[in-house]
């Protein structure tokens, strides 16, 4: 048995004997093809794993020449490397991969009782021997380390959790301390120890240890620790009872996202049932059977019960999933979730599992801001919270096993639909999927639909037409809806009359689905077009333009040219015909099989102008309504020259900066796929300045993934151009998502870009913001002395432009810095001086900020009275902007500051006042400010 070892030294085993390997490069490429076995990889990410971005074409020729050697060392082993269309494969089991096995292991703790969860997660670390792949050097091993690290962590987190429930505390106490003393400030660890030191007789070490890692929270990151290590201390102080005792299993539902002891929410994701729903039957008694049984895969199988749906476009899956979900919804008290995976949208790229999953986080109780950016850490955050409970997760529209498979939870309570137009064997056979084909609705069927529709008389009196109707829809339910539609929007028509119009209608048109049907999908659509008033057709046609995944009146009017009244009558026409749906007042969506429908009409020559025109006219609706909002939210912003409003467009004026932020936030899916619509269509001048707008709703709302790709995207369109002020600011937001993801190097690289940029451009202000925008990723590595630099900068550079705003940012970024460094003197002048000039401007939100960092300094030192006034200044400024993120994150600064002198009263009541904006406004920290005040 041959065996490759990477959690430590890269080894490769024959018989338990190591196989002598190539030089460091060469190993280097192993590496990356062990890390993937079983799959394969192609030659230019390997390239790029192992000789970096800029490798020369002389790397593709030392690549082949590597694994010509390779080769030559695993052919004796009987191990195959091959080559095949998707890049190079190590043909090995993936049990033979020691990162492989430890990740199966811990998978199959999550799902086990306690006693068996220990064994495997004792096997799983036993075979870590040290820093993984140790001694080599390579840009594609560097961050591979970090997650396998980052893994290894979690599973000793829980490994101990798992020895502290069986009373096992003395046996983990040293390693315990070992690791607490490498990792400080994580305060999961930390409670660990406190309770390890607790039930082995040495309270008074416990009490130290908390002391030490309040101090190092509040020097290092300016925070104090959080409700669960909080509790743990007073338990502590009170000797309470409930210590001495293992723990047991947490109850369903009872851990806070960020493991505290409050409950999380409880989802509920569904979309609403589907309306008249009727018949089904069989299948819905197969899918009961399918998820009673379990799961029907290998031993360690991902998911306990997980059930693909599978079939054409229109067959009725989706109904199909929510109806059966929406009848058995008590069936899951921990909640239910769902996503549409978009996964064969035209138009549209599939969901990344990454987006899907934040989603979920979301709706879990973890906020944007504050969940992993790295994948495998995210799910393990994602599992980890799913673990033991009931849940329903419905993965709407999936492309294939690939997209799916990383939002399956580990919990065997958990409950998995799955919808695709694929069959999606690999999760079949991998992962214990039930796979279920929704057949086309029998005849009997089909006429309970359009009974349950139209009613039975009306049937019952034309029978022969209804025969023909349901010969002609060949069971899709789709089709079947919108010729009920039709002939209950003109109940003086005979069906006899709507089924002849139907027969003509499919003449001449090819199939538009897989499945050879009688009358395809399109042809219906077709048919019912020819009722359509010349306005409704014109829209319609033109939906096939927008991106999806809804559209609101005013987008559709500008998308038509029209008006706004004639627009809505239009939409109206659309919605009675059952060709969009009005999700929402004054919001409408297509299915795909209509969205696509309306595509290809789109496409069509004949109308190729128009559809240019109407993408214009779009683009141009999105680009200066978002620019306007913007502007509106943050007034202070760096200002850029839009391209003109194309004739017909109709950008929507917004009141005040709450409908700024009301439209941003409900418009931010259609404006990220606009983002990629311009990139495809050549539309270069609007990419980039689109994105540029888009950077405030990212980075206040925490939308990571989809800040780092709007900003990449609007770059690479700024080069295009050779358009230098594009390239500097998009070079600035990168600098800062970078710096929120924690990618410093990248931050970095971007920032001495932008810098550069500005300087050529001799954009003063520019430059002074882009220190600003390096101060403060400095202060987050805690590297204080190099970022108060960068405001010293940034404030001479304002001063030299004689913007005061400027000034007083720089002031109030310079007293932060100061602040974490301990000179409290020069830290409070500074933000004086700031708030000094920002009376003489119109900067709210600077004005706020700085009172906010004001507050924090008084904190910091324990000056409360002090702090307490800052906190209400801050928290009056926002509130007067609308700004009610900001004002409940200032009012629970303020309770942290009310708590820290000794008044819980006036701490609770600032608590409640946050929570209720929070509630209000629909934000998942209500969720953690609900924990605290249970706590009492």
């Amino acid at each position: 048995m041959v065996g490759f070892r990477i959690l430590g030294p890269l080894e490769v085993l024959a018989g338990g004997r190591p196989v002598p390997l190539g030089h460091a490069r060469e190993q280097c490429v192993l590496a990356a093809l062990v890390l993937d076995a079983g799959r394969p990889v192609p030659v230019g990410r390997l390239i790029r794993d192992v000789w970096g971005e800029d490798a020369g074409d002389q790397a593709r020729n030392t690549l082949y020449t590597y694994v010509s050697r390779l080769r030559r060392v695993l052919g004796p082993l009987d191990v195959l490397l091959a080559r095949g269309p998707g890049g190079y494969v190590l043909r090995v089991e993936e049990d033979a991969v020691d990162a492989h096995r430890f990740r199966r292991l811990a998978a199959r703790a999550k799902s086990a009782d306690d006693a068996t969860a220990l064994t495997l997660l004792d096997e799983g670390l036993a075979l870590w021997r040290g820093e993984p792949l140790a001694g080599l050097n390579a840009p594609g091993l560097d961050a591979v380390r970090e997650h396998l690290a980052a893994e290894r962590r979690e599973a000793e987190l829980a490994h101990t959790d798992l020895m502290l429930r069986a009373g096992r505390h003395s046996e983990c106490l040293a390693a315990l301390s070992a690791r607490a003393a490498a990792l400080p400030l994580d305060e999961r660890l930390a409670g660990q120890l406190l309770l390890a030191l607790y039930r082995s007789g040495r309270p008074s070490e416990a009490l130290e240890r908390y002391r030490r890692t309040h101090r190092l929270l509040a020097e290092e990151l300016g925070t104090e620790p959080g409700p669960a290590l909080r509790t743990l201390h007073r338990q502590i102080l009170d000797n309470d009872p409930a210590l001495s005792l293992p723990a047991p299993p947490p109850a369903t539902g009872g851990a806070t996202a960020t493991g505290g002891a409050g409950p999380l929410p409880v989802p509920r994701q569904l979309p609403s049932a589907p309306i008249q729903f009727t018949g089904r039957e069989r299948e819905i008694a197969a899918l009961d059977r399918a998820l009673a049984e379990g799961p029907a895969g290998p031993e360690g199988a991902v998911t306990g019960r997980t059930v693909v749906l599978s079939g054409i476009g229109g067959i009725g899956k989706t109904w199909l999933a929510l109806h059966w979900a929406h009848r058995h919804r008590r069936r899951f008290p921990d909640g239910q979730l769902y996503v549409d995976l978009r996964g064969f949208a035209p138009h549209r790229d599939p969901l990344p599992p990454a987006l899907a999953m934040g989603s979920f986080l979301d709706a879990l109780g973890v906020p944007h801001d504050t969940q992993p950016a790295e994948p495998q850490t995210r799910l393990g955050l994602y599992r980890s919270l799913a673990a033991g409970k009931r849940l329903l997760i419905v993965l709407d529209n999936a492309r294939d096993a690939e997209q799916v498979r990383p939002l399956l939870p580990g919990s065997g309570l958990c409950t998995v639909i799955v919808t695709s137009r694929s069959r999606l064997p690999e999760l079949i056979a991998a992962d214990g999927a039930r796979l279920l084909a929704p057949a086309a609705l029998t005849d009997d069927e089909a006429r309970g639909l359009l009974a349950h529709r139209l009613g039975g008389h009306r049937i019952a009196r034309e029978a022969e037409a209804v025969a023909s109707i349901v010969t002609a829809c060949a069971g899709l339910p789709l089709a079947l809806a919108v010729v009920a539609a039709r002939a209950l929007a003109n109940p003086a028509f005979s069906l006899a009359m709507l089924a002849g119009e139907l027969r003509d209608a499919a003449g001449g048109l090819d199939a538009f689905a897989e499945g050879g049907t009688a009358l395809s999908p399109r042809s219906v659509f077709s048919w019912s077009r020819r009722a359509l008033s010349d306005d409704a057709d014109l829209l319609f046609r033109l939906l096939g333009v927008h991106p999806g995944p809804q559209i609101s009146r005013p987008a559709a009017a500008s998308l038509t040219g029209f008006c706004r009244h004639r627009t809505g009558a239009a939409l109206g026409e659309l919605v009675r015909a059952q060709l969009i749906t009005e999700h929402l007042p004054g919001r409408y969506g297509l299915h795909d099989l209509v969205r696509a429908y309306a595509a290809e009409l789109a496409d069509d020559p004949a109308n190729r102008a128009s559809r240019h025109d109407a993408l214009l006219r779009t683009v141009s609706h999105y680009t200066h309504t978002a620019h306007g909002a913007a502007a509106l939210v943050e007034r202070h912003r760096t200002d850029i020259a839009l391209p003109p409003v194309h004739p017909g467009a109709h950008p929507e004026p917004l009141a005040d900066s709450a409908a700024a932020l009301a439209w941003l936030g409900t418009e931010r899916p259609v404006l990220h796929a606009l983002v990629a619509l311009t990139t495809a269509a050549g539309l270069d001048g609007h990419t980039w300045p689109l994105a540029w707008t888009l950077s405030h709703v990212h980075a206040r709302d925490g939308y990571l993934d989809a800040w780092l790709f709007a900003q990449t995207t609007g770059l690479q369109a700024a080069e295009r151009l050779g358009d230098r002020l594009g390239q500097a600011l998009s070079h600035r937001a990168l600098t800062r998502v970078h710096t929120r993801l924690g990618h410093h190097a990248e931050a970095e690289r971007h920032g001495t870009e932008a810098l550069a940029l500005f300087t050529a451009l001799g954009d003063t202000t520019g430059r002074a913001r882009m220190h600003l925008a390096l101060g403060w990723m400095l202060d987050q590595q805690g590297r204080h002395p190099e970022a108060l630099d960068h405001g010293t900068v940034a404030l001479e550079l304002y001063r030299s432009a004689d913007d005061v705003a400027g000034q007083a940012r720089a002031l109030n970024a310079g007293a932060w810095s100061r602040t974490m460094l301990g000179d409290r003197d020069q830290a409070l002048r500074q933000c004086e001086e700031a708030l000094g000039l920002l009376r003489n401007t119109a900067d709210r939100p600077g004005e706020a900020a700085t009172w906010d960092t004001l507050a924090h300094a008084h904190h910091r030192f324990a000056a409360y009275d002090e702090a307490v006034h800052c906190y209400r200044q801050a928290i009056g400024l926002y509130r007067t902007l609308g700004d009610r993120s900001w004002e409940a994150r200032t009012l629970v600064g303020l309770a942290d500051t009310h708590e820290a002198a000794g008044d819980r009263p006036a701490a609770r009541a600032a608590l409640r006042q946050a929570l209720a904006v929070y509630e209000d406004i629909g934000h998942p920290g209500a969720e953690r400010l609900h924990a605290r005040l249970a706590e009492g």
